[in-house]
């Protein structure tokens, strides 16, 4: 449990740097006004991409907030699991916005193409790191300092 709450805590600082950099970029661009610059924003400020800027400001950052925010969520293992899902859906979201209008400016935000992209990807990675896990512990046996972290409890 303690554990799942330093992982919570550090879930809950990358979510507030992902939107203090996305905000930070946005201004940066704006206050500069160079055409090449501005042309990334306005190819996403049309359409399903305008909506999924909304998407990414509420899933992205909004919800982690305020679902990480408070102590005691960040100790229930299915909780953390469920968020840490959610955050790397959105994720995917996020890649997705930043990619896809540039090559793709009028056109259909989702094809069947980019989701047998992404199946063959992630189904790849899953069977290299299946292969390379068998017979290898998850633990780190013989490590000195394994008694230590695994008594690690959360002060705050």
């Amino acid at each position: 449990r303690n554990h799942f709450h330093a992982l919570g805590r550090m879930m809950f600082a990358l979510t507030v740097f992902w939107a203090y950099n996305a905000f930070f970029q946005v201004m940066l661009i704006r206050i500069a006004n160079k055409p090449e610059e501005v042309t990334f924003y306005l190819q996403r400020d049309h359409g399903v991409w305008h909506a999924l800027v909304y998407v990414l400001i509420f899933g992205r950052f909004a919800l982690p907030f305020l679902f990480l925010m408070p102590k005691q969520p960040k100790f229930d293992p299915h909780r953390m699991a469920s968020i840490g899902w959610w955050m790397l859906a959105m994720h995917l979201v996020d890649v997705y916005w930043l990619v896809v209008p540039s090559q793709v400016p009028g056109g259909q935000p989702v094809s069947w193409l980019d989701l047998a992209a992404l199946a063959a990807v992630v189904g790849a990675a899953v069977a290299v790191a299946a292969r390379r896990q068998r017979g290898v512990a998850v633990v780190p046996v013989g490590d000195p300092f394994l008694d230590e972290g695994a008594a690690y409890r959360s002060t705050l």
